[in-house]
């Protein structure tokens, strides 16, 4: 089959021609080995840029993935009835599908072991219905569509991305391997906080022990001591729960950690280090690069980095180059849009984004831990003020007594 393509070459001039491939994934592919940067590939001449990567839907960025609606039984219930799952399950599943994949396995007749498998009621339905969805000969991608909570953009694109190449098994792997490094993240900081967090819980329960165990003043006790902790945790709640429904509360969140100093640098370390991972990802599957940008942007963690390099792939839709267009965002360190200009030289820019990632994650984590430990600082002063506010309390009333005597 005739591909038609538009790409950027080395010096980051337009070029245009004709290729033949099996599909459009081999032809990117092969346009990425004489050392271009394809932008489109369309058969017939027919374009697929005419909206941005923010307006289209996710059957515009990858071809054929309109080509099999979802069912429109499941499309009612979409986004209220399954919630996220758990990353280890999700990873461990992944692993499975890979397995399964790589034997050969039919995908009907692995989501229907997997589905055995599984504990979770909400996960075992969930992919009952996915495989009434694909024995019926819908793509697995397609299917996805109807479970936005359980499986991201990112992971259908990818898994579309998969099913075009015929190579599954290393597209599960790599999602796979995308959310180890997810959970290694969360795992270091809760590990960092878990004693920080019980030393401040016990500044505030300890200390007016005293009311309870000599004044018998339980109510009083409550109201000092475990009302406090109450309020926090309640509070913590009530935040993330309206930080994760709606997006105006993740957007100003976002927006204030990517802007308190000392915290700015680990968020934004992290959402470079997820952009970079999922660029590479995307782009080795044969994703476009304006698609791989936008997908990525989207799925670095921080909505107001996310919002900032999403524009870039609106410049590289209207044909400018990727380090022009990264940089005018001003969300990239330099060493980024260096790296950036060494793949556009090379081609290598699945690799190169790679080791961009391991260098942002591994200084994420060394930023993380360093906040741990100033955290652990400052509340071991918070429980010395409150320990010294008991001792100045009980000594003046003592003093207090002997004096009216």
């Amino acid at each position: 089959m005739l591909y038609h393509y538009l790409a950027k070459d080395a010096q980051g001039r337009t070029v245009s021609g004709t290729i033949e491939s099996d599909d459009q994934t081999s032809a990117a592919h092969q346009i990425r080995a004489q050392g271009h940067f394809p932008m489109s590939i369309t058969t017939g001449g027919a374009s697929r840029s005419a909206a941005s990567p923010v307006q289209r839907s996710q059957a515009s960025y990858i071809p054929g993935l309109a080509d099999s609606p979802a069912p429109a039984r499941i499309n009612r219930r979409l986004g209220t009835r399954f919630q996220r799952l758990s990353k280890v399950e999700m990873a461990y599943t992944y692993r499975q599908l890979a397995s399964l994949a790589n034997a050969g396995i039919s995908p009907d007749r692995s989501f229907e072991l997997i589905a055995a498998q599984s504990n979770n009621t909400a996960f075992r339905q969930c992919f009952t219905e996915m495989r009434a969805i694909v024995v019926n000969g819908t793509p697995i991608s397609t299917a996805m569509l109807c479970y936005p909570r359980v499986f991201p953009e990112f992971t259908q694109t990818l898994v579309k991305a998969g099913e075009l190449t015929g190579d599954l098994t290393s597209v599960y792997n790599r999602i796979a391997e995308s959310i180890d490094q997810e959970m290694a993240i969360r795992r270091l900081m809760i590990s960092e906080t878990v004693f920080p967090c019980l030393t401040l819980a016990c500044a505030f329960l300890l200390p007016p022990l005293v009311l309870l165990v000599v004044n018998h003043q339980p109510l009083q006790y409550f109201r000092e001591a475990v009302l406090p902790i109450i309020e926090i945790v309640g509070g913590a709640f009530i935040a993330s729960v309206l930080v994760e429904e709606f997006s105006q509360w993740r957007i100003g969140y976002d927006t204030l950690l990517a802007s308190i100093p000392g915290f700015s640098g680990c968020a934004r370390s992290l959402a470079v280090g997820r952009f970079a991972r999922t660029l590479a990802a995307l782009y080795s599957a044969g994703v476009m690069l304006p698609t791989a940008v936008a997908l990525s942007a989207k799925s670095c963690g921080n909505k107001f980095i996310g919002n900032g390099l999403i524009n870039a792939a609106y410049s590289l839709e209207q044909g400018m180059p990727i380090i022009e267009s990264l940089t005018n965002t001003r969300m990239l360190p330099p060493m980024v849009i260096g790296m950036l200009g060494t793949a556009e030289e090379t081609g290598n820019l699945d690799s190169l984004m790679n080791k961009v990632a391991e260098y942002f994650e591994a200084e994420a984590k060394l930023k993380i831990h360093r906040l741990a430990v100033i955290f652990g600082v400052l509340v071991l002063l918070f429980v010395g003020y409150r320990v010294l506010m008991v001792l100045i309390s009980f000594y003046t009333g003592y003093y207090n007594k002997l004096l009216s005597l």
